[in-house]
């Protein structure tokens, strides 16, 4: 199963956009990509009944910034080939 993430936030010159994936006990840095340092873009294979939890980073030139809150969770129960986040 393919999960695509999306996110539309505008970033400065040099900073980029990230997702810190945690599930089955380890934590994977997914790098964005974007065409006009507005839309982010990113996929990621998963296994069918998998569970994730993910947060949105910036990276800037002075650190992390990480999205505020709890993170976000994935729950992927039905065999699915694709899905839009």
């Amino acid at each position: 199963m393919i999960a695509n993430f999306h996110i539309h936030y505008k970033t400065n010159f040099g900073e980029n956009v990230n997702i810190l994936i945690q599930g089955k006990g380890k934590s994977t840095l997914l790098h964005c990509q974007t065409y006009d340092g507005e839309n982010w873009t990113a996929m990621l294979q998963l296994d069918d009944n998998t569970s994730i939890q993910y947060q949105y980073q910036v990276a800037t030139l002075n650190g992390i910034i990480e999205e505020w809150g709890e993170p976000r969770l994935l729950n992927i129960t039905e065999k699915t080939s694709q899905v839009f986040l």
